[in-house]
């Protein structure tokens, strides 16, 4: 639906700072909000994520939106039009206020417009827009002839937002938008892969990560899961120890993409036109076909402590851990549970590090989770109160758990914490072992995060300083009435 309108009617619904850019008639559009979702607004999909976690879990959707705010203002909270919004709260507040309205009375394009780029991206007024995506309604918008504004992933990243943030993210774009697909580029031809993803539009995540050859077949095994040539735990899983040789050849670097493919795009001829250039047969690149497989390979190499596990992982013993699960999987299927409702904790994740076999199999659930007993299945959701987590919390935060063929484990960090916890508390024997067999296996772990700590601390100094050093010079040109003169002259005219 399209409407005619002047600039002046246009007044008031839109930013000041975008009336230059009017024409004296305009036409204006209605679209689906969810239509406004695209890679260079990455704060969009927080957003959602915060409003999807503010009723079930008022914390962590705080600590969403806090981490996404305060990248934007350098650590701070502003906005420039609105100096009244001064901490989180307030921003809270409005964002509520402004969901309440929409849910009550719809858009009203008599109050605002969401003025876009001559991208199709947004310009302002993200809150709306998501709020409306929540809501399932439309949006009346105006199309500019503005460049578009890049908070993209890479933004958010390299303002210092935590990995868990830009994660939760990535969950809720798969929600909204189930057709995305990941692109693995190996490290044996990355540079080929990259090439060809260089200005692709749709690319909402791009991630290097570097793996050491446990990684790497551990990636391997959950990338291409289904595929019989795998192996077993009695060969080490040798069959995709030698995929993973051969896609990382003698280096160590991949690259992932999350991106949106075009309307009836061809992955397969994709791929293809890739592995002619690339002239390493299928190693080069791999690319998901469904959205199952998307969600093991992005979940894999995105989370910090799915990497932790496949570097301590013993493959060989415990033969029996992933049959196991599979058996776990029909059982919840049968009892009507979703897998992402749970997290698998205690023994089975000793199990699954190679250290022992399990007696059962220990699970928490989120706040929506049934009560009712299941044969073999030990439900336990007030265990980890020791170390201060909710069975929610170990549930619904990336940075309690890692993804393993689809099933949500205890982080193996977190395992211990507890075992040592609960073997201060209650003196337990087995405790204390398991806590010395899994610090044993974590003892060869790095990651290189004080250099990442310092780097974000840097990048936020050099962005403080600059600010003040503008705000300053600024201050002494208006002061000797020159800052219009050397403002003209900077613009060329």
């Amino acid at each position: 639906m399209n409407k005619s309108i002047t600039a002046s009617e246009l007044s008031g619904l839109i930013e000041a700072r975008l009336a230059p850019y009017l024409s004296e008639r305009c036409e204006i559009f209605k679209v689906p909000a969810i239509q406004l979702i695209t890679a260079n607004r990455y704060d969009l999909l927080i957003k959602l994520a915060y409003l999807d976690a503010r009723h079930s879990n008022p914390d962590r959707a705080a600590k969403l939106y806090d981490e996404h705010i305060r990248a934007f203002g350098l650590g701070s909270y502003t906005e420039p039009e609105k100096p009244e919004k001064k901490n989180l709260e307030s921003f809270l507040i409005e964002f509520d206020a402004i969901y309440e309205s929409l849910a009550k009375n719809g858009f009203d394009n008599c109050r605002s417009i969401i003025p876009l780029a001559s991208d199709g991206s947004i310009l302002n007024g993200a809150h709306r827009v998501a709020c409306c995506i929540e809501l399932g309604i439309d949006v009346w918008c105006i199309k500019l002839n503005v460049p578009a504004r890049k908070y993209d992933y890479t933004f958010f990243r390299d303002r210092g937002v935590e990995w868990d943030v830009l994660y939760t993210a990535i969950q809720t774009l798969q929600c909204y938008k189930p057709s995305i697909r990941c692109a693995i580029a190996w490290p044996i031809k990355r540079d080929v892969v990259e090439s060809e993803f260089a200005d692709r539009k749709g690319v909402f995540v791009k991630e290097s990560i570097r793996l050491d050859e446990r990684q790497a077949t551990a990636l391997v095994r959950q990338v291409y899961s289904k595929e019989s040539w795998l192996g077993s735990p009695e060969d080490g899983y040798s069959g995709a120890a030698n995929k993973a040789e051969q896609c990382r050849g003698r280096k160590s670097t991949l690259t992932l993409y999350v991106f949106e493919p075009g309307y009836d795009e061809d992955l397969h001829e994709l791929k293809e036109r890739i592995r002619k250039v690339a002239r390493v047969g299928k190693h080069c690149i791999h690319i998901s076909d469904g959205y199952d497989d998307t969600e093991l390979a992005w979940t894999a190499i995105l989370n910090e402590n799915f990497l932790d596990f496949s570097f301590a992982e013993n493959v060989r013993s415990c033969p029996e851990k992933d049959s196991k699960l599979i058996g776990l999987e029909k059982k919840l299927y049968k009892a009507n549970i979703e897998k992402r409702k749970v997290c698998l904790v205690n023994g089975v994740v000793i199990e699954l590090l190679g250290i022992r076999s399990a007696a059962d199999i220990d699970l928490v659930g989120d706040a929506d989770f049934p009560s009712q007993a299941i044969d073999g299945l030990d439900f336990d959701d007030r265990k980890y109160i020791i170390i201060g987590k909710t069975a929610q919390e170990l549930v619904e935060d990336p940075r309690n758990y890692f993804h393993y063929f689809g099933f949500k484990i205890l982080s193996v960090p977190l395992l211990l914490q507890f075992k040592l916890k609960r073997y201060e508390l209650l003196g337990d024997l087995k405790d204390k072992l398991d806590a010395e067999a899994i610090s044993a296996s974590l003892d060869q772990r790095g990651r290189g995060k004080r250099w990442k700590v310092i780097k974000v601390r840097v990048f936020f100094l050099k962005k403080r300083i600059l600010s003040r050093f503008r705000r300053a010079v600024k201050m002494l040109l208006v002061a000797t009435s020159t800052y219009d003169f050397v403002k003209k002259i900077l613009k060329g005219k």
